[in-house]
């Protein structure tokens, strides 16, 4: 990744790829089997530690400065790749500021992991606007993982 000088930032479409090649650089198949212990659902998984992911995440963002456009589309495209990992790093570097309804409802639909659903409201969702009213809405529905998101939220949003 390009470190955060004056120089031009890569594309997010660009820097998404250096990122994934990055995660699989540092996938470590054996951790998935203590993951699968867990209960995290581990068919995208790399087994790469929430360290090494919290460190990629924060270079991104250094990377893109403070453009929350970029980082907007760089956590999509994460979010897209449906690796687990990458997954969990667009809810580090996507910035609560632009979370929409349209957003909650569309990555909520796609979760299917405890772990990527509290990671998500609590990296993420919990600073959105509409945190609160989802923490009344959601636990009311029937998904699994929508319930789950709105006792998450409930619990950390505030």
């Amino acid at each position: 990744m390009t470190p955060a000088t004056d120089t031009p930032a890569p594309s997010p479409v660009v820097l998404a790829e250096q990122l994934l090649v990055a995660l699989r650089a540092e996938a470590v198949p054996s951790n998935l089997v203590g993951m699968a212990r867990y209960g995290i659902v581990t068919g995208d998984a790399l087994g790469v530690s929430m360290p090494v992911v919290r460190r990629l995440a924060a270079d991104a963002k250094r990377t893109l400065k403070r453009s929350l456009r970029a980082r907007h589309e760089l956590a999509a495209l994460l979010w897209e790749s449906s690796v687990h990992e990458a997954r969990i790093m667009a809810s580090l570097v996507y910035t609560a500021a632009l979370v929409d309804d349209a957003q909650l409802e569309a990555w909520l639909r796609e979760l299917d992991s405890w772990d990527t659903c509290d990671t998500l409201m609590n990296n993420l969702f919990r600073r959105a606007p509409l945190a609160w009213s989802k923490a009344h809405e959601w636990p009311e529905r029937d998904e699994e993982f929508v319930r789950r998101a709105g006792f998450v939220l409930g619990a950390s949003a505030g």
